[in-house]
């Protein structure tokens, strides 16, 4: 709707309607998307108007209705208006480098608070779990997935050793002592022969398998960080083959979430992980295309 036909106030349908469309979370149900669209409120810029400017504390995130918001991190101009969201990347990331928020033709705005969205994030798990997706597709569309290689290592037996390669395959969870352990004591122990085929191409993405003795190198599709593949719930692109004899603990997507929805701490510091990790990967690219990448 153009701006000088929308009026002053939203309605209650309108707010959802653009949370929905705008911010893509369609797969949400009616009580999620009433409590994110009730948390905002309306705001205009006026052309060259700051939103914020660097140094400035950020309380709240803006959804785009209409015009333009400019970004600058770090010095760097920020050039993917998709992510200035709500629930947007930097607040997903809990980022705390400066930000610069300013519309250059001037703006629509919907604004909601952090707290709020914190709130939510803990009522509505179906909330998480959307954001989860979204950055698990988005670090997966951007890193080159190779073949791993794979090498002998001794763990511990039992529980301690189980323990002990879930700390190294999800680092984001180390301090969560007594979640790991009940993913533990859950996990189903697999095992592989050579030649084996760990996962195959175009089948469902519905566990992560963490290996107990061998240790892997390098990007992976089935032991990848955080188990995104599994996360974007998308088939798995590429046939994995072991290269040589090994036991794995296989979790399922169903504990796994069962897991973040019972643990709140745990599941906001893998949104974290995530949201990092495509900021960075942004990064890399932008330093590439500016000349100053590394060799």
């Amino acid at each position: 709707m153009p701006r000088n036909q929308r009026d002053l106030v939203l309605t209650d349908v309108e707010r959802r309607i653009a949370v929905s469309e705008i911010v893509g979370f369609e797969t949400l149900g009616a009580d999620a998307l009433a409590a994110i669209a009730s948390l905002s409120r309306r705001r205009q810029l006026a052309p060259g108007e700051h939103l914020i400017r660097p140094g400035a504390q950020r309380a709240r995130t803006q959804l785009v209705l209409s015009g333009d918001l400019q970004l600058r991190r770090a010095g760097q101009l920020w050039p993917h208006p998709e992510e200035r969201r709500p629930l947007d990347i930097f607040w997903a990331a809990r980022d705390t480098q400066p930000l610069e928020i300013w519309s250059r033709d001037g703006a629509e705005l919907l604004e909601f608070s952090f707290q709020g969205l914190d709130e939510v994030l803990e009522e509505h798990f179906a909330t998480w779990v959307s954001i989860a997706r979204r950055l698990a597709s988005a670090l997966l569309t951007m890193n080159d997935r190779a073949h791993q290689r794979m090498r002998p290592r001794a763990r511990p037996a039992g529980l301690s050793g189980r323990l002990s390669a879930l700390q190294d395959a999800l680092p984001y969870a180390r301090r969560h002592v007594d979640a790991l352990v009940q993913l533990a004591e859950e996990g189903r122990e697999v095992h592989f022969d050579t030649g084996a085929v760990m996962v195959e191409a175009g089948t469902p993405s519905h566990r992560l398998l963490v290996p107990l003795d061998v240790a892997l190198d390098g990007w992976q599709v089935p032991c990848s960080p955080c188990g995104v593949e599994m996360l974007a719930h998308i088939p798995h692109a590429d046939t994995v083959r072991a290269t040589m004899p090994m036991t794995a603990l296989e979790i399922t997507e169903e504990s796994l979430l069962d897991l973040m929805e019972d643990h709140h701490d745990l599941a906001r510091e893998l949104v974290a992980t995530l949201a990092t990790a495509v900021i960075n990967r942004i990064e890399e690219s932008l330093r590439g295309e500016n000349g100053t990448g590394k060799d």
